[in-house]
């Protein structure tokens, strides 16, 4: 890409670019063969980047898994819910097992 694009000369980066005010980077990798998009998420309220395959090779699906996926962390994050599913180990310790020693 142009003098613009900072990941143009990066190793890992291919057709890097940005979209929501610059908090989503959509890329593809040079190191793998298959042409699927990748994201990098920058999202208020998470410390670091969350990285992820859109498993998509259209552009367009691409950008809209990461909109969706990045809509969904702020939505998330706003209304103080959890990040990621508890584990079924962390399900049956933390919740189950309380709730049947009531009963």
């Amino acid at each position: 890409m142009s003098k613009s694009n900072p990941y143009a000369n990066s190793t890992s980066y291919d057709d890097a670019y940005h979209i929501r005010d610059r908090r989503i980077l959509m890329y593809l990798r040079s190191d793998v063969a298959s042409p699927v998009w990748q994201c990098r998420l920058n999202v208020r309220g998470i410390r670091g980047y969350i990285r992820k395959s859109t498993g998509c090779i259209n552009r367009g699906e691409a950008e809209s898994f990461a909109i969706d996926l990045f809509d969904d962390l702020n939505y998330r994050i706003k209304h103080h819910m959890a990040l990621e599913s508890p584990s079924f180990r962390d399900f049956i310790s933390d919740e189950w097992l309380p709730y049947a020693e009531k009963t």
